[in-house]
């Protein structure tokens, strides 16, 4: 998820809304869009001193967004918006697993929508374990 990445890319900004989460995986979708572009061919490799490919500074950076998700969702459950009983540790978990395995597969194929639907797959995850800001009035439906 973050080779070739600038730094202020690869870190997710202290979440206070879950906007702020969308609005972040919109900027990292883009640039990985914007890097994808510039190569040419499928990417099948990995190196052999480093698993699945990953350099010591890829992991590290990789470590520091999932650290980073973790306190912002720890954040958004603080702040009560978050429903009862779901769990920052797993949302980041999940979150960053999803966009590392659509990373992954957008890499080797050369296309950006792997990527693309794991960022949507891993928002609508955390849109279920989100509080509703005001409560859906049956007779409108």
């Amino acid at each position: 998820m973050i080779p070739d990445q600038p730094t202020d890319e690869a870190t997710v900004p202290c979440l206070d809304s879950p906007q702020q989460l969308a609005e972040w995986a919109d900027s990292l979708v883009a640039h990985h869009r914007r890097h994808l572009d510039s190569k040419t061919g499928p990417v099948r490799h990995t190196s052999p001193t480093h698993p699945a490919g990953i350099d010591a500074l890829s992991a590290a950076r990789t470590l520091r967004i999932w650290d980073d998700l973790s306190a912002g969702f720890t954040s958004l459950q603080r702040n009560n918006l978050l429903v009862c009983g779901a769990d920052p540790a797993a949302l980041a978990t999940a979150f960053a697993a999803a966009l590392q395995g659509g990373y992954l597969l957008s890499l080797t194929t050369r296309s950006i929508t792997p990527l693309e639907i794991a960022a949507e797959m891993a928002l609508a995850q955390v849109a279920r374990s989100l509080v509703s800001e005001s409560p859906r009035d049956p007779g409108k439906e």
